[in-house]
C-alpha cells in the first residue's frame, strides 16, 4: 500500500474502506520512527505520521465491539489529535486539521515544538490497536507468550498459610515473660504489626522454607520504631512428624538455602525485641498441634524497611495523589497476587481494604510494596467472609455471588481512580451489612467503570487503560457477557486458577509492558538482598563456578547499594540537604532507559516550566534539551545515579564526542572552565565528576582557564568542594592527565573488584606518595536511548571517577544528616576528604589505595565510621 493511496483516501474522507487495518498503522508508525534519523527522512516521516493517524483512528472507529467502546476510542483519538494540533478536532474537521498540521511541520521542520509534536504522535500511534481483542484473555501472540512463559507463580500450601495465620493470631502464642502478660503473647493483640505483600513472581525462600517479611512495633509506640521480623515456615509438612527442628533446636539451618542462619530456642519474644539488633528471623514449626519457635539474627532483608515512621494508608496515598500510574498498576498486581495466594484460607477473614493496606516510607513511596495491617480482631463483617454467597441474605439476592472476587474488584476499581471522591466508593455501603452491602458495592463498582468512558482515570496510555479496564471487569458480573470467574460449576480451587489466568497474569503482563515515555521498563521494588559477600565459586574446588567480570562489578555495586550505610542515607536524606553532583562530560540522553522519575526529579525535569530551568547546560551547541551524541556522559550519569540515587544532579556538556577534546582542546578547555563555574555558582554542586582530561593543561588567550576556574569555584564555596577526575587510560608509560594532576583534584584510577590497579593506569608519581583507585573494570552502564543492549560494560578511569563521586555523595549525605554541630565540616574540603579516603580505603598493593566502603558500611560499623569522620575532619593535613 503506497503513501499516495493513503493520502488520496484521506483527502476524500473515505471512512468506509475496511481494508485500512490497525496492523498497517502500527507498521507505518514504526517506520516513521526509523526514518526520522535517516538523511532526507524527515519529510517521509511526516507522511507516515499522517497515515498512522488515519489508519489508527479509522480502525478504532469501525472495529470496537460496542457503542460505548466506539465512543471511548473516538474520544481518546480526538484527545491526542487535539493535544497535538492545538485545537479541538471533531470527526468532520480532522482531515483538514491534519492537512494543516502537515503543512505546519513541513514549513519549519527543525523547530522544537514541531519535532516534539512528531514524537508525541508517533509514540502514541506505535501502540498497536487492541480495541477488538479480548485483552483480559491469556494472550496467544508471541510477545505475550514470552510473558506467560516467565510468569509461573508459586502458590503457598494450606499448611503454610494456616501456620502463618496462626502465628499472627490466636492459634500460636509466642513465649513471653513480661510482667503482666503471663507466659505468652499474641502478635495481633500486643503489637502493631504488618505483613509485607510480595510483588514478585516466586515465593521468597529456599527449597524447604517460605520467608514472610513483617514489621512490628510496640502497641503504644507513637514513633513507630519498627523491628523487621522475618518468619520462616516449612513449605511442606508430613503428618504426625515434626520437621524442620533437629534434635538440638540451637542449630536450625535452612537445608539447601543460601541463607545460613543459626537458630536458638525462642524463650522470650518481647525481650529480644528490646535488643539493639536490626532484624530477626523466627523459625516456625509445628508438631501435630504444638507450635515451636526459634530465632536467629538475619541481615538479608532489613534495608527495605524504614527505621521508624507511621505507615501511610493506601487510601491516603491515593487521595494525596502520591503514586504514579505505573506504581498503581504494580500495586494492583501485588494485591491480586496476594488474593490468589491466600484464596480460600483464613487470611480471607482479615479485612482487605484501603484502610488496612498501607505503605511504609523508605526513600520514596514510589518504590514501596504494600503491607497488610494485622488488626487485633479479624473482620466481623461477613460481606467478604465466604468464598461463595448463599444466594440470598434476609431475602435479598446477591448480585455478586463471590465475595472474595468482589473484594478484589473493589480494590482494583479504587486503584484505577485518582480523585478524592473516587476513593470513597464504599461510603454509601458503610451502614449496610450482608447482601445489601454486597450489592451496593457491586453496583458502585460497575457504575464507576461505566459512567466514564475514559475510566480508569489514572494517567495511562489509551491502550493500557483499555487493558486495565477489561481486567477489572473480569471481577464484576455482567450477565450478558459470560466470564470465567463466574462459571457456577467451578469449585474454590478452579475459581482460584481462573483468578490467576484472567486477573493476576494480565495485570503482571500489563505492568511488565508499561514504560515511561522514554521507554524505561517498570521494575518492582528491590527484593531483599543479602549483605553477605557474593559466593564466587563452589566450595568443591573441582567444580568452580566463576562469575564474569561484569557480574562481579554488578555484585560490587550491589554491595554498596544494599549496605546499611546506603539505605540509611537514602531513607533519611529527604529531611535534610541532599548532596549535589555535577557530571561534566558529553551530556546525557534524556530518553535513556535508566532515566526514571526519581532522576528526572533530581534533574528538575518534572518541576521546570521552562526548558532553561533543567539542571542542564550545553556549552558545546547550546541545546536546551539534554543531548548526548557519544553516550559517554550518559553512561557516567547512569553509574552515579545507581550508586547515589538520592543525590541531586546537574549535567553540563562540553564536547560532542571524546575526540573533540583532542580535536579542539582550547574550545573544550574553555567549555570545561565555564561548566565548573556554572556547576558551583549556579547549581551549588558539592561534588564535580570529570571523566575526562588532557595530557597537559591548555592555555586559552594566555590564561590557564581551568585552573583559574577551579580556584574561583573553591573560593566561591569556601573550599567546600570535592572534584574528581580521571587519571588516564594510557598505561604506565604516561603520567596523569590534567585536571587529574591538579593539586586540589582527586586523581582516580581504575581497579578490579578486589582492588588490584589495572595496567592501563598511569605510572606512579616520581616524587612518591600514594594514589587512589576504585572499581573501573567491566562496569555495567546505560546505553543511549532505546539502543540495544540497554547496558554496556565500561572500563577505564572515567568509570572509576563516576564511582568515586557516587561514594563521596554517600559520605556527604551521612554528614548532612548527622553533623548538627559542624564537627565534620572539613570532610567537605580536599585535605579532609583525602584524610578520610586513607581511612576508608585499603592498600592491596604498595602505594596503591583501593576506595571501598566494605569495612564501614554495616550498622555495627557506624561507630568506627563516625570515628573516621571525626579524626579526618580534625586532621590538619592529608597524608
Amino acid at each position: 500500500m503506497s503513501f499516495d493511496y493513503f493520502e488520496e483516501v484521506w483527502v476524500n474522507d473515505n471512512w468506509e474502506d475496511d481494508e485500512l487495518i490497525a496492523d498497517a498503522a502500527g507498521e507505518i508508525a514504526e517506520a516513521t520512527q526509523q526514518c526520522i534519523s535517516q538523511p532526507g527522512g524527515l519529510y517521509k516521516a511526516f507522511h507516515n505520521t499522517i497515515n498512522s493517524i488515519k489508519l489508527f483512528r479509522f480502525n478504532a472507529f469501525i472495529k470496537t465491539a460496542s457503542i460505548e467502546e466506539q465512543s471511548g476510542a473516538m474520544s481518546e483519538m480526538n484527545d491526542v489529535i487535539s493535544q497535538t494540533l492545538g485545537q479541538h478536532a471533531t470527526t468532520q474537521s480532522t482531515a483538514q486539521s491534519v492537512r494543516s498540521f502537515k503543512l505546519q511541520l513541513i514549513s519549519d521542520p527543525g523547530s522544537p515544538p514541531n519535532q516534539a509534536a512528531i514524537k508525541n504522535v508517533t509514540e502514541y500511534l506505535s501502540l498497536r490497536d487492541t480495541s477488538s481483542d479480548d485483552v483480559s484473555q491469556p494472550s496467544k501472540d508471541t510477545k505475550n507468550h514470552r510473558s506467560a512463559m516467565r510468569f509461573e507463580l508459586e502458590e503457598y500450601s494450606e499448611s503454610v498459610t494456616t501456620a502463618l495465620h496462626d502465628t499472627f493470631y490466636t492459634g500460636a502464642y509466642l513465649p513471653c515473660t513480661c510482667s503482666g502478660k503471663g507466659r505468652v503473647v499474641c502478635l495481633s493483640e500486643d503489637y502493631i504489626c504488618a505483613l509485607r505483600l510480595d510483588g514478585y513472581q516466586h515465593v521468597p525462600g529456599d527449597d524447604n522454607h517460605c520467608f514472610f517479611d513483617s514489621v512490628i512495633a510496640g502497641k503504644d509506640d507513637e514513633s513507630y520504631q519498627w523491628t523487621p521480623v522475618q518468619f520462616q515456615l516449612l513449605r511442606k509438612t508430613r503428618e504426625g512428624v515434626r520437621v524442620g527442628l533437629p534434635a538440638d533446636p540451637l542449630d536450625v539451618r535452612n537445608g539447601s538455602s543460601t541463607h545460613k542462619v543459626s537458630f536458638k530456642a525462642l524463650d522470650d519474644f518481647c525481650t529480644i525485641l528490646t535488643w539493639s539488633i536490626r532484624c530477626w528471623r523466627i523459625h516456625v514449626s509445628k508438631s501435630v498441634e504444638t507450635h515451636r519457635f526459634c530465632w536467629g539474627i538475619e541481615k538479608s532483608f532489613p534495608n527495605i524497611f524504614p527505621p521508624q515512621g507511621a505507615p501511610m494508608l493506601l487510601s491516603t496515598a491515593l487521595e494525596q495523589d502520591e503514586l504514579s500510574a505505573r506504581h498503581k498498576v504494580f500495586l494492583a498486581f501485588t494485591i491480586s497476587k496476594a488474593f490468589w495466594q491466600y484464596y480460600d484460607s483464613d487470611w480471607m477473614k482479615v479485612e482487605w481494604s484501603l484502610e488496612t493496606i498501607q505503605l511504609l516510607r523508605t526513600s520514596s513511596l514510589e518504590s514501596e510494596a504494600p503491607f497488610l495491617k494485622i488488626r487485633s480482631a479479624e473482620s466481623e463483617d461477613s460481606t467478604y467472609r465466604e468464598h461463595e454467597s448463599d444466594g440470598t441474605s434476609g431475602g435479598v439476592p446477591h448480585l455478586h455471588p463471590y465475595p472474595y472476587v468482589l473484594n478484589l474488584g473493589l480494590l482494583l476499581v479504587q486503584l484505577g481512580s485518582i480523585t478524592h471522591d473516587k476513593t470513597t466508593i464504599t461510603a454509601n455501603a458503610t451502614q449496610l451489612t450482608g447482601a445489601k452491602k454486597n450489592n451496593e458495592i457491586c453496583i458502585s463498582c460497575c457504575n464507576e467503570i461505566s459512567a466514564d468512558s475514559a475510566w480508569p482515570t489514572i494517567k495511562l496510555p489509551a491502550k493500557d487503560k483499555l487493558r486495565y479496564r477489561r481486567i477489572v471487569k473480569e471481577c464484576l458480573p455482567t450477565p450478558e457477557v459470560p466470564k470465567p470467574l463466574f462459571e457456577e460449576h467451578l469449585n474454590a480451587v478452579e475459581r482460584r486458577l481462573a483468578l490467576k489466568d484472567y486477573v493476576v497474569r494480565p495485570l503482571f503482563e500489563l505492568f511488565q509492558d508499561m514504560a515511561d515515555p522514554d521507554g524505561t521498563a517498570f521494575q518492582p521494588p528491590n527484593l531483599a538482598q543479602s549483605n553477605e559477600p557474593p559466593v564466587l565459586q563452589a566450595e568443591d574446588g573441582a567444580n568452580k563456578v566463576s562469575k564474569n567480570r561484569s557480574d562481579l562489578a554488578s555484585d560490587w555495586l550491589n554491595n554498596i547499594t544494599n549496605s546499611w550505610l546506603h539505605h540509611h542515607v537514602s531513607a533519611t536524606i529527604e529531611k535534610f540537604k541532599k548532596p549535589k553532583i555535577a557530571i561534566i562530560d558529553t551530556g546525557f540522553d534524556g530518553r535513556a532507559r535508566f532515566v526514571d522519575r526519581k532522576l528526572k526529579k533530581r534533574l528538575n525535569m518534572l518541576l521546570a516550566t521552562e526548558m532553561m530551568e533543567y539542571n542542564w547546560k550545553d556549552y558545546w551547541q547550546s541545546e536546551t534539551l539534554p543531548q548526548d551524541n557519544d553516550g559517554h556522559g550518559t553512561a557516567m550519569l547512569s553509574i552515579v545515579h545507581r550508586i547515589a540515587p538520592f543525590a541531586d544532579v546537574c549535567v553540563a556538556r562540553i564536547a560532542g564526542k571524546d575526540e573533540d577534546l583532542k580535536r579542539d582542546p582550547k574550545m573544550t578547555s574553555n567549555n570545561l572552565a565555564k561548566a565548573i563555574l556554572w556547576a558551583v555558582e549556579e547549581q551549588d554542586a558539592d561534588i564535580v565528576s570529570l571523566s575526562l582530561g588532557w595530557e597537559q593543561e591548555q592555555s586559552v588567550d594566555r590564561s590557564r582557564v581551568i585552573s583559574n576556574a577551579i580556584s574561583k569555584a573553591l573560593s566561591h564555596r569556601n573550599q567546600n568542594l570535592l572534584i574528581f577526575a580521571a587519571a588516564s587510560n594510557w598505561g604506565g608509560s604516561k603520567h596523569e592527565l590534567f585536571p587529574a594532576e591538579h593539586q586540589t583534584v582527586f586523581s582516580i584510577r581504575a581497579t578490579n573488584t578486589k582492588g588490584k590497579h589495572e595496567e592501563f593506569n598511569p605510572s606512579l608519581p616520581k616524587r612518591g606518595g600514594k594514589v587512589f583507585g576504585t572499581l573501573g573494570l567491566e562496569v555495567p552502564a546505560s546505553n543511549r536511548g532505546n539502543l540495544a543492549p540497554q547496558y554496556i560494560n565500561r572500563t577505564g578511569t572515567s568509570v572509576a571517577t563516576a564511582v568515586a563521586a557516587g561514594i563521596a555523595a554517600i559520605v556527604l549525605g551521612y554528614i548532612n544528616i548527622h553533623d548538627e554541630k559542624g564537627s565534620w565540616g572539613n570532610i567537605r574540603m580536599f585535605k579532609g576528604f583525602q584524610s578520610l579516603l586513607y581511612k576508608l580505603s585499603t592498600e592491596p598493593e604498595v602505594r596503591k589505595r583501593f576506595i571501598t566502603l566494605d569495612n564501614h558500611s554495616k550498622e555495627e560499623d557506624q561507630v568506627n565510621f563516625e570515628t573516621a569522620l571525626s579524626s579526618s575532619s580534625n586532621s590538619k593535613q592529608g597524608k
